[in-house]
């Protein structure tokens, strides 16, 4: 097999400025505003490719494409005129020749049809049946589109976004699906008309529903105690009431914390209070003990005073005996008493402030212990009340919504077993040699439907799909089936898009891991689209987030293309993942405005 991917997508015009997209071989999200040519660049690839569809309109100026792919071997270019049927080749890979192929049949040209179904491995054109009498027809490459190419109009599909519509499309589909998966042309006359292999394979898929059947029957057993227990009405409305306490009590304890937080304000500002009287007592002890030392200081001077002039004076000097001159010396008696007085006073009223600075500190600690004690008050009712009684509401509510999850599983069971039972009624082994009408749904066999269903569930966990219970995958109409019902069943238009996405996905997942042939490449138009429409949209954010994550991851199963608006593009570091981002901005002057680069949209 010849694995390629896109590399690059030109296009051009006379007196037109070239104007091209660059890919890598991985991941690659073209967003940005809308009509700033993000499905051009889709349309642009597949009509190189050979599609009849014309990328943009012809007085844009642009009228020739060029689309680079590369192998393993070498790159190959494609290039096709806007209004001609043949494509210009050019090959450094040795196993697909140079030359000018042509996109219709029964012409002296090779189509291009060969060359890409060459790139996928296959080197003999198949001829499939396209009817229940099989009449054959050729598979092509633009049959095949449906399969790695979801387009923004059909996205939204409430239909299989695989399956066509047109029944004579639908079954040629359905063998080209067949030969892909299996390498098979089922419906040769060999193995039409071969009876045995007809019932061998109505015993297999016989038993793998009968392990369905039976898993399904277990699951139903342990529900039914939930089914019979109490109504959906009553449960709601039980579930409603408890709602409603648990609201009550949630505004009761945010009520209760603020209170907490009041007082513990106070608390602070009482303590900061006591902690500035502690302070200025420490200044007036300070005082008061300056005032003293003063008192002891002026009495000292008088005491010493009275001391020196009850003593008879000395007129004679001892040294030299010579008469000393005595000056009558001033008294400081009667400034000091004066002094002596004042400094009392101010003791006095000294004495008089720190009395009160005292009783006013009192005052606040008996206040403080007040609040603390409402502090410790309003906490424990918070702890021992509040709390506990909401751990009981949100304990009450998880096992209502338990109940009410299990039943939902047992409608699902129930739904799923009638239509197990449904496909069993098909799949009666016929022991008639006689041929039967072809109908390919008939080939897929257990594997396929097993491998499907993993796939299904795996992509919608990864992707937190809400409130998944089952997910299957139905032959009947192709499509998937959530929780036991239809992609619109239980959210509506809005999701469509992101389960088409998924079923896309699943088929790409099966062809590279298990299939013989695979396109190699997944192109995905809008696969958010009706989230953000207005319709019945209640998809979660985490869930849009889901989706491109799950995209990141997706290198090695070849090269993917999403096209998305830029609004709805979620913020991820894709750089680090190794996503290669293509950005289109009508605003922003330094980012490239859309595809074609001489026209302004």
């Amino acid at each position: 097999m010849i694995n390629f991917y896109i590399k690059s997508i030109t296009a051009f015009g006379k007196g037109k400025t070239t104007s091209t997209i660059d890919f890598i071989d991985g991941i690659n999200i073209i967003k940005g505003d809308s009509d700033t040519g993000k499905t051009k660049v889709i349309t642009s690839i597949l009509f190189a490719m050979g599609a009849s569809h014309k990328p943009f309109a012809q007085k844009t100026g642009y009228d020739e494409v060029k689309l680079v792919v590369g192998t393993p071997a070498g790159d190959i270019s494609f290039t096709r005129k806007y209004n001609a049927n043949l494509i210009e080749v050019i090959s450094d890979n040795a196993e697909i020749e140079d030359g000018t192929y042509t996109t219709q049949y029964n012409t002296d040209r090779t189509p291009i049809n060969d060359v890409w179904l060459k790139l996928m491995g296959i080197e003999e054109l198949p001829m499939l049946a396209s009817n229940k009498r099989s009449v054959k027809k050729r598979m092509t490459w633009n049959n095949l589109m449906r399969l790695f190419y979801i387009d923004e109009l059909e996205i939204c599909r409430e239909e299989s976004i695989i399956e066509p519509v047109q029944y004579t499309e639908k079954t040629l589909l359905l063998s080209a699906i067949l030969y892909l998966a299996y390498g098979k042309n089922f419906a040769s006359d060999k193995i039409q008309k071969d009876s045995a292999v007809r019932k061998a394979k109505n015993e297999i898929m016989e038993e793998y529903l009968n392990k369905r059947l039976s898993m399904a029957d277990s699951q139903l057993v342990r529900l039914k105690a939930y089914a019979d227990a109490i109504y959906d009405s009553q449960l709601r409305t039980e579930l409603q009431k408890t709602a409603e306490s648990q609201k009550e009590i949630e505004n009761q304890i945010s009520e209760a914390l603020e209170n907490s937080q009041s007082v513990a304000q106070k608390i602070m500002a009482v303590e900061q209070k006591i902690s500035e009287m502690d302070m200025l007592a420490d200044r007036y002890d300070s005082l008061q003990t300056q005032y003293q030392s003063d008192l002891r200081r002026l009495s000292f001077i008088t005491e010493g005073e009275a001391l020196i002039a009850g003593k008879k004076p000395v007129k004679l000097c001892p040294y030299c005996d010579n008469e000393i001159q005595l000056k009558k010396l001033p008294s400081f008696r009667s400034v000091s008493e004066a002094e002596k007085r004042r400094i009392r006073q101010h003791i006095v009223g000294l004495t008089e402030t720190q009395k009160s600075v005292a009783a006013d500190k009192a005052d606040l600690e008996k206040q403080l212990l007040g609040l603390k004690e409402e502090y410790d008050r309003i906490n424990a009712f918070i702890q021992n009340d509040l709390v506990p009684r909401r751990t009981e509401i949100e304990k009450l509510i998880a096992g209502y919504q338990e109940e009410i999850d299990n039943r939902s599983q047992y409608k699902v069971y129930q739904q799923m077993r009638a239509e197990i039972i449904m496909d069993l009624k098909e799949y009666i082994t016929d022991d008639s040699d006689e041929p039967e009408d072809y109908r390919p749904k008939e080939y897929f066999d257990a594997d396929f439907c097993e491998s499907m269903n993993g796939y299904a569930m795996q992509i919608l966990e990864n992707t937190c799909y809400p409130n998944l219970v089952a997910a299957y995958f139905d032959l009947k109409t192709f499509d998937l089936v959530i929780n036991g019902g239809t992609k619109v069943d239980d959210h509506g238009k809005g999701y469509s898009a992101f389960i088409n996405t998924v079923v896309a996905l699943m088929f790409r997942k099966y062809l590279v891991e298990r299939g013989t042939f695979t396109p190699g490449i997944t192109i995905i138009d809008s696969p958010l689209h009706g989230m953000f429409q207005g319709v019945e949209d209640d998809a979660p954010e985490s869930m849009k987030t889901g989706l491109f994550r799950y995209f990141c991851g997706l290198s090695e199963e070849g090269q993917l293309i999403v096209a998305e608006n830029d609004e709805h593009v979620p913020e991820l570091d894709y750089a680090n993942r190794n996503v290669h981002v293509i950005e289109f901005s009508k605003n922003d002057p330094s980012k490239r405005h859309g595809f074609l680069l001489d026209v302004y949209q």
